[in-house]
């Protein structure tokens, strides 16, 4: 008996049942997709880290030959370290490097054009233990002039410009060098690393140093069991700092290098996952009123049920069955759209991030989604089919208790005012209750997530400059290199040009971390700092720490830390906290006068400049004056509002906003499918009475449509409002672990308002369109003979 009423279900309901299906299958890909990426990109990431053996810090030492002694003693300590379980010293040469562009007519000097990248060369050392090569590709065949980079490298830095076996000429000093692609491989703490041949590498040395001046080393470190890499790498750079070593000494730790690499991954499946649970909110909000009114049309069949000997458990259970069995077949449908869909997610990720990812099925995922979509449909039509247990037969074959209840008549058309239609329209929308919560709640979602889409677009994809400036701690449009020391001072006078500044950045340790450290003539005299607290310095014993490291250091303003720097010790007050995603959040800014006091001298020649409005056009009339002015002197630039385009990141949230789009039409396409489909076979003898009565069906499809906005309306107003003040809250939590303190980037009230607008048209355009269905109502079908 219960499977034949499961199949008369089916039968009766087969259109909205596949309304339904759809939207489960949307709602599990997306939140199988979130699950595989942030689930199956972090496992995969932590083996390679195994396979790679990866380093827990990477220190670099470079000094001049005379101080090449400090290595010895350098290794030494790290050998006698508590907090070193082993180390491996890499030796090469740190050069900047970009892609011969000889031939090349256009601007040479932009960086990004130029694909300036500053590399490592070292010998090839498959055999080294730490960091391990691990090649994704490797030729079989043995070239003259090979080079081995890594996979970031290529991808980041050379657009996938190029394959192995392709020859490679990069620029460097004054000297063109032509290698083949040799191999690429994959790594976490070594990515700059470009590796050669012992000939090619001694040929470069004498050729880049004939001199023999300067060295270079890395060395790849382990921690001890026990002791996290962030403080081991503390300890190991105050010890070594408090020695007073003349080289430059820095270091970058493990999880700073997986916090970097992994935001975008965690983002971008925090958005899938958290939109795909909204459409299954909808989803169960769906099951719960397609039953009901279900219950409702069919009261006197399930009585005449009733009293053929059906008990109320399998009356239920028919119901319930019909839609776990469609939950359950749309979740395995969604798993089979996520296979198909993991491949272009893995290139996307890919190209975001510093490892590549062949995506594949979770198992976890596989078992979890059919469950999780099971278990809450059953939970919500259980509970929705929970008034058939006391239902008398006799009642329910006399059409039961509801229909003979008195409902209040709002509007009453004989003392109301206004259009027949839209009268008729209010009193409908006054009388649906439940479709007025359903529909309430589903805007209310959409309008949420459209709102959210809205700010996301403008601030990332569309104006990617407003992003930028709240990740950086001082923003600037244009970065420029020049031989110069003196520049900026008339760089300042030129058009366009608002604040103008060099800037020089020396790792030190603050309150016993080691922190990047910006330093600038005159933090006042700048309006980019990005403030979280406080001021700017006024005096030279005064510091601005970053929030994220304040806080690990338990200091705010008004206290005072230690500074260290090859030696000297100084005591500083914070006067201010500021925020940037610079070194994950570990930074500080100081005056020139302060850093002269521990024993720095900065130089001069790199200018950063910030414009009266930020935009390409003023960037690059501001570098062709600069360039006019001062020609070769000028070696490089960055044209930062060009370049937010093209970054990987910015294309990867442009797509995932697109994607987001798409899926929130084809939420309200469904949803209001099954919405509409029910409230039409509800009112069919409602729509055929007014048909008789001379109502045309372009009438009825307007009444249809009018009824049902002002829930439209005002859900999507009220999720709208709640999506847009609640954006910057959300960005905050999605790019905390960067070091962002607090996102600010601007809220308007537009966004709000487009975003209502938005879904009210749309679902004004999709309920007129599935309304069309009113047109086949005739009031001679109704008649039964």
């Amino acid at each position: 008996m219960l499977g034949k009423l499961i199949k008369a279900n089916f039968r009766k309901d087969f259109s909205q049942m596949i309304s339904f299906l759809l939207i489960v299958i949307l709602s599990s890909t997306m939140l199988g997709c979130g699950l595989t990426l942030l689930l199956g990109y972090n496992d995969d990431y932590k083996r390679t880290l195994e396979a790679n053996n990866a380093a827990d810090i990477r220190m670099r030492v470079t000094g001049l030959r005379e101080d090449r002694d400090e290595l010895t003693q350098i290794e030494r300590y790290l050998a006698s370290s508590p907090v070193v379980e082993d180390h491996a010293a890499v030796e090469g040469l740190l050069v900047a490097t970009s892609l011969d562009q000889s031939d090349n007519n256009d601007d040479v000097k932009d960086m990004m054009e130029a694909a300036e990248y500053t590399a490592f060369f070292t010998p090839l050392d498959e055999d080294r233990d730490i960091e391990r090569m691990n090649f994704i590709e490797k030729s079989d065949e043995e070239y003259d002039n090979p080079i081995y980079i890594s996979g970031y490298v290529l991808r980041q830095q050379y657009q996938n410009r190029f394959k192995v076996g392709d020859e490679i000429e990069l620029s460097i000093g004054e000297h063109i060098y032509v290698f083949r692609l040799a191999g690429v491989y994959e790594t976490i703490m070594a990515e700059e690393f470009f590796y050669v041949t012992e000939s090619q590498y001694a040929d470069m040395e004498k050729t880049l140093d004939p001199d023999n001046t300067r060295y270079d080393t890395y060395f790849l470190i382990t921690a001890a069991d026990g002791v996290s890499d962030d403080a081991a790498a503390d300890e190991i750079s105050e010890d070594l700092i408090r020695r007073g070593y003349n080289s430059d000494i820095s270091t970058y730790t493990k999880s700073m290098m997986i916090s970097a690499n992994m935001i975008m991954v965690n983002v971008i499946s925090a958005i899938l996952c958290a939109f795909s649970l909204l459409i299954t909110v909808v989803v169960l909000i769906i099951v719960f009123f397609r039953i009901s009114n279900s219950i409702e049309q069919n009261i006197v069949n399930i009585g005449a049920l009733k009293a053929l000997g059906c008990t109320s458990s399998q009356i239920r259970k028919a119901h319930i069955m019909e839609f776990v069995i469609t939950a359950v077949a749309a979740s395995f449908a969604g798993i089979g759209a996520m296979y198909l869909l993991l491949s272009p997610l893995g290139e996307l990720v890919g190209t975001m991030t510093m490892m590549r990812w062949d995506a594949h099925m979770i198992p976890g995922a596989a078992i979890l989604l059919p469950l999780m979509f099971g278990v809450l449909t059953a939970v919500m039509s259980s509970l929705s089919t929970a008034k058939i247990r006391g239902l008398d037969p006799v009642i329910a074959l006399r059409f039961g208790l509801q229909n003979h209840s008195f409902k209040k008549n709002y509007l009453p058309l004989a003392t109301s005012g206004g259009p027949l239609v839209g009268l008729l329209a209010l009193k409908s929308s006054l009388q649906s209750k439940k479709q007025n919560v359903m529909t309430f709640v589903i805007m209310g979602s959409v309008g949420l997530v459209t709102a959210f889409v809205i700010f996301f677009g403008y601030n990332i994809c569309y104006k990617p400059i407003n992003l930028y400036n709240i990740l950086q701690s001082t923003s600037y449009d244009l970065m420029m290199a020049l031989t110069d020391e003196d520049a900026y001072y008339e760089i300042a006078n030129v058009d366009h040009v608002k604040e103008c500044y060099w800037r020089a950045t020396e790792e030190m340790t603050v309150a016993g971390q080691a922190v990047d450290v910006t330093i600038v003539e005159d933090l006042g005299a700048l309006t980019t700092i990005n403030f979280t607290e406080g001021r700017a310095p006024l005096y030279s014993d005064e510091i601005i720490m970053s929030a994220t490291a304040a806080s690990q250091a338990d200091v705010m303003v008004g206290d005072i830390v230690k500074v260290s720097y090859k030696g000297c010790d100084k005591d500083l007050t914070v006067c201010g906290l500021a925020q940037g995603t610079g070194n994950l959040g570990k930074f500080a800014l100081m005056n020139d006068d302060c850093a002269r006091s521990l024993g720095f001298t900065a130089k001069t020649n790199t200018v950063c400049v910030t414009l009266d409005e930020s935009n390409t056009d003023n960037a690059q009339k501001v570098t062709d004056e600069v360039e006019s002015m001062y020609g070769d002197k000028l070696r490089a630039y960055i044209n930062i509002p060009a370049v937010l385009p093209q970054d990987p990141i910015i294309i990867g949230s442009t797509a995932i906003c697109i994607l987001i789009v798409i899926v929130t039409v084809l939420v309200i396409l469904l949803s209001m499918t099954l919405l509409i489909k029910t409230v039409i076979i509800r009112k069919q003898q409602e729509f055929g009475i007014k048909k008789s009565l001379g109502f045309t069906s372009s009438q009825l499809r307007k009444e249809l449509v009018i009824s049902m906005m002002p829930c439209v309306i005002i859900g999507s107003a009220i999720g709208s409002a709640i999506g847009t003040l609640k954006s910057n809250s959300f960005l905050t939590v999605l790019l905390g672990s960067l070091g962002l303190a607090e996102s600010r980037l601007p809220v308007y009230g537009w966004m709000g308002v487009a975003a209502v607008i938005f879904t009210t048209l749309v679902s004004a355009l999709i309920i007129w369109l599935l309304s069309s269905k009113i047109k086949n109502i005739s009031a001679y079908s109704l008649i039964k003979e």
